[in-house]
């Protein structure tokens, strides 16, 4: 068992490797094509997305590959029940940061609140894609898991490309390129593992009575983590030129890239955990841990040495 997680760790690890270098890429394009006052507005925008993105999502996605793993749930009844989790949260969350647009929007607030309710919308889709992704992941799937979280990093950076073919690269199209990306992948997932929803139940609402009695004991957590790493920027947006806002973006966004991989062992533990207990689920969690402890460790000396 061990060493099939580590197996899995290490190829996890591979494939976020890849997503390291897409991001980068991305926040590059970003931070030189936006510029300090652009980038500013999108760190504004995704500050308070994220936030909101935490609130609405429940830890739905942690309760789908729990219960998904040590329940008899079935996939439809789990995704069913996480899309009305989503929907409503983010429908409620959507409307309180409308109403404190004018706050976070400096003067600019139609064009702030257009992109707010856009991108808002937009993570509904996220959302989703997150969902089939986790029960690949219950299902130890855990190919189709990494492709399901790589393929929209991907297909942004493509998006970036389009926009600078075009010449084209404000603020609006970075959201627009970023709800394109998520629905394309929305949209292939749905048909190519169209078999992973065949089934059809009336038992969803007992999933999602589960699933929010399972979130709320993630949730807190999940919340209280979004906003102390994005709650500065948020205040930053309200009180501080979107350019001053704009660099301190970046620089968290280059600082935050060395524990980009520390997602490399929560991504494997969760759904092999739900079924070890004592001595054995003691041993997987410390080896993954510590494996992913060398890999952060090894990437921040990376990026130390090659820093300025």
């Amino acid at each position: 068992m061990a060493e099939g997680l580590l197996k899995n760790i290490l190829r996890t690890f591979c494939v976020q490797a890849l997503g390291f270098a897409v991001n980068l890429a991305c926040g590059i394009l970003i931070a030189r094509h936006l510029g300090p006052t652009g980038r500013g507005d999108w760190a504004a925008i995704t500050s308070v997305i994220s936030i909101i993105a935490t609130f609405s999502y429940f830890a739905a996605g942690y309760a789908i590959v729990y219960l998904r793993s040590s329940t008899d749930l079935t996939r439809h009844e789990l995704f069913r029940a996480a899309i009305v989790i989503s929907l409503v949260g983010t429908l409620i969350c959507l409307t309180a940061a409308l109403i404190g647009s004018a706050w976070l929007s400096q003067g600019s607030r139609a064009a702030f609140t257009h992109c707010l309710l856009l991108y808002g919308a937009g993570q509904l889709f996220a959302n989703a894609g997150t969902f089939v992704s986790m029960i690949f992941l219950a299902d130890r799937q855990f190919g189709r898991a990494n492709l399901a979280g790589l393929l929209p990093r991907l297909l942004v950076l493509i998006g970036y490309g389009g926009l600078l073919l075009f010449r084209r690269f404000t603020v609006l199209d970075v959201v627009l390129v970023n709800i394109g990306a998520s629905g394309l992948l929305l949209g292939w997932l749905l048909f190519w593992f169209r078999d992973a929803f065949s089934e059809r139940s009336s038992l969803w609402p007992v999933a999602l009575g589960r699933m929010l009695r399972y979130g709320i004991k993630v949730w807190l957590g999940l919340l209280a983590q979004a906003v102390t790493m994005r709650a500065d920027q948020v205040i930053m947006a309200a009180l501080l030129p979107r350019a001053v806002l704009g660099l301190y973006a970046v620089s968290v966004t280059v600082a935050e890239l060395a524990g980009f991989f520390a997602g490399a062992a929560g991504f494997i533990i969760g759904p092999t955990a739900a079924n070890l207990q004592g001595a054995e689920l003691a041993r997987a969690i410390g080896r993954s841990f510590r494996v992913t402890g060398l890999i952060v460790v090894g990437t921040a000396l990376v990026m130390y040495a090659a820093g300025p």
